[in-house]
C-alpha cells in the first residue's frame, strides 16, 4: 500500500513532455518541407500527364481524318486544325505541331512555348500505318508559376500545421498529466477501500465454507445412515418375503391333508358317521380349510412377487369365459346375500395376451371384494371391452358400501384393512386389492378405483395396448 501510493509522477511525466515536445517539433518540420513540395511535384506531375493525355486525344482526332482520306489528308488543314481547336482543353498555352511522316510539317497552332518547355509526341496512324505525329509543347516557366502558387498554400497550411502540432498536444498532455495525477490519488483512495471490502467478504466466505464443510459433512453421514437403513430393511424385506413363501409352502401341505379329510368326513365316502354334528363339523372345517389355504396362497403370491421370482405364463385369453366363471363361482353367494351378480360382456371378446391364471385371479379377487362389501338389494356387475385407445379394461362396479378419500391411499397396502366401524366384521386380511395391484403391474397394466361413501366403488383395469389380441387362433381361457 505505502510503496503504491508514494510514487513520484512528476520525474516520469516531464520526461514523456520532452520526448513528445521533441517528436511534435519533428513531425513539425517534417510537415513543412513535405506539404509544399508534394504539393508543387504533384502539380508538375499533373500537368505532364495532362499534357500527354491532350496529346493522344489530338492524336486519334487527326488518325481519324487521316482514315478517311490516307492520301490527302495533309492537304485537309482546315479539318485538321478544326478537329485540333475543338479538342484542345490543355489548361497551359501551349504549340500544338503537325508533321506527316516525310517530316513535312503540316500545321501549327499557337506560338512558340521558348526555353524550356514540356513536350509529348503522339503517332497518327492510318489502321496500324505510321502517317505522322503531333505534339503539343508547353512552357515550364507556366507550368511552375501554377505550383508555386500551390507550394505557397501549402507552406501556409504547413506553418499552421507546425504550431498546432508542436503546441497543442502539450498543453492537453500538461492537462492530462494533472488529471492524471489527481485520479492516481482518488484510485489509491479507492483500491484501499475495496481491499478492505474484500478483507471483510473473504472473512465471511471463510467462515461460510466452514460451515458449509460442517453441513456437507453431517448430510453425508445421514446419507450413510439412510443407506445402511435402507440396506437393512431390503434385507429384513427380503427375508420376510423369504419367511412368508417357506411357511405357506410348510403349512399348505398338512393343511391340504385337512380338507382332504374333512371333505371324506362331510361327505361320509368311507360309510356313515354316526351323528349329523360330525358332518356338519367337517363341513365347516372343510370350508375354513379352503379360506385358509385361499389366504395362504395369495400370501406365497405377494412374497413371490416381491422376491421377483413370479413368472408369467402368457397366452391369448378369452375374458368373456373368465367372467362367467367368477359370476358361477359367486352366484351362490351373492344370491344368499340377496345381490343381483351381472356379466356385461360381448360374445366374441375381447382377448387378452396374459396369464390366464392370474388374470382369473384378479378379477375373482375383485368379485370377492365386491360381493363382500356390498350390502342386501344391491347390484356387482362385471364388464370387459376395447376402450378409444384400443385397450382391454375389465370392469367390476358395486353398489357397496364404498371407500372413503382417506382410505383409497391405503387400500393398496398389504394386510391393510378399512378402518370404518361398520365394515368390522366382514371377514378379509387386507391382500386383494395389494395383489391385484401387483398382478396387473406384472403384464405392464395399471388398476384405478373410484368410489366414494354411501355411492359403490368401480374397480378398472386396464392392460396395455400390447396385449391386445385380435383374433382367436390359438386362444386359451380360464376354467
Amino acid at each position: 500500500m505505502d510503496a503504491r501510493t508514494t510514487i513520484d509522477l512528476a520525474t516520469p511525466a516531464r520526461r514523456v513532455r520532452q520526448v513528445l515536445f521533441a517528436a511534435m517539433t519533428a513531425v513539425s518540420i517534417v510537415l513543412v518541407i513535405l506539404i509544399p513540395t508534394g504539393t508543387g511535384l504533384h502539380e508538375f506531375s499533373h500537368a505532364q500527364y495532362q499534357i500527354a493525355t491532350r496529346t493522344q486525344i489530338l492524336a486519334d482526332a487527326v488518325s481519324s481524318i487521316a482514315a478517311r482520306q490516307p492520301q490527302t489528308w495533309t492537304f485537309s488543314v482546315d479539318r485538321i486544325e478544326g478537329a485540333v481547336t475543338l479538342r484542345d482543353t490543355i489548361d497551359y498555352p501551349a504549340r500544338i505541331l503537325v508533321v506527316s511522316d516525310s517530316g513535312t510539317t503540316v500545321t501549327t497552332l499557337g506560338d512558340d512555348p521558348g526555353w524550356p518547355f514540356i513536350e509529348s509526341t503522339a503517332p497518327i496512324m492510318d489502321g496500324i500505318r505510321v502517317v505522322g505525329t503531333i505534339s503539343t509543347a508547353v512552357n515550364v516557366g507556366t507550368v511552375i508559376a501554377n505550383s508555386v502558387w500551390l507550394f505557397l498554400g501549402g507552406l501556409t497550411l504547413s506553418v499552421f500545421g507546425f504550431v498546432f502540432v508542436r503546441l497543442g498536444p502539450i498543453d492537453y498532455i500538461d492537462q492530462s498529466l494533472s488529471a492524471v495525477q489527481r485520479l492516481n490519488q482518488e484510485l489509491d483512495t479507492l483500491v484501499d477501500e475495496l481491499e478492505a471490502k474484500i478483507d471483510e467478504k473473504a472473512y465471511d466466505l471463510l467462515i461460510a465454507n466452514q460451515r458449509l464443510t460442517t453441513e456437507i459433512e453431517a448430510k453425508r453421514f445421514v446419507e450413510g445412515e439412510l443407506r445402511l437403513a435402507k440396506e437393512v430393511a431390503e434385507s429384513a424385506n427380503q427375508a420376510k418375503s423369504e419367511f412368508l413363501a417357506q411357511m405357506s409352502h410348510e403349512l399348505r401341505t398338512p393343511l391340504n391333508a385337512i380338507i382332504g379329510f374333512s371333505e371324506v368326513i362331510g361327505f361320509q365316502m368311507i360309510g356313515p358317521v354316526g351323528n349329523e354334528r360330525y358332518v356338519e363339523y367337517a363341513n365347516d372345517i372343510h370350508q375354513a380349510g379352503h379360506s385358509l389355504l385361499e389366504l395362504l396362497t395369495d400370501v406365497l403370491d405377494i412374497a413371490r412377487i416381491e422376491a421377483g421370482a413370479l413368472d408369467l405364463e402368457e397366452t391369448q385369453v378369452f375374458l368373456p369365459k373368465v367372467l362367467i366363471f367368477a359370476r358361477n363361482l359367486f352366484a351362490k353367494r351373492a344370491d344368499d346375500a340377496g345381490i343381483e351378480l351381472a356379466v356385461q360382456v360381448p360374445d366374441y371378446g375381447p382377448i387378452v395376451h396374459g396369464d390366464a391364471r392370474r388374470i382369473k385371479q384378479i378379477v375373482v379377487n375383485l368379485v370377492s371384494n365386491a360381493v363382500k362389501f356390498t350390502r342386501r338389494g344391491g347390484r356387482v356387475t362385471i364388464s370387459a371391452y376395447v376402450d378409444q385407445n384400443e385397450k382391454i379394461v375389465m370392469e367390476v362396479q358395486d353398489t357397496g358400501i364404498g371407500i372413503g378419500a382417506s382410505e383409497m391411499e391405503r387400500v393398496f397396502l398389504p394386510f391393510s384393512r378399512s378402518r370404518n366401524p361398520t365394515v368390522r366384521d366382514i371377514d378379509g386380511v387386507g391382500l386383494g386389492l395389494p395383489l391385484c395391484k401387483e398382478l396387473i403391474e406384472l403384464h405392464g397394466g395399471t388398476i384405478e378405483l373410484t368410489s366414494s361413501p354411501g355411492s359403490g366403488t368401480t374397480a378398472r383395469v386396464i392392460f396395455p395396448i400390447e396385449r391386445t389380441a385380435t383374433n382367436l387362433q390359438g386362444t386359451e381361457t380360464a376354467s
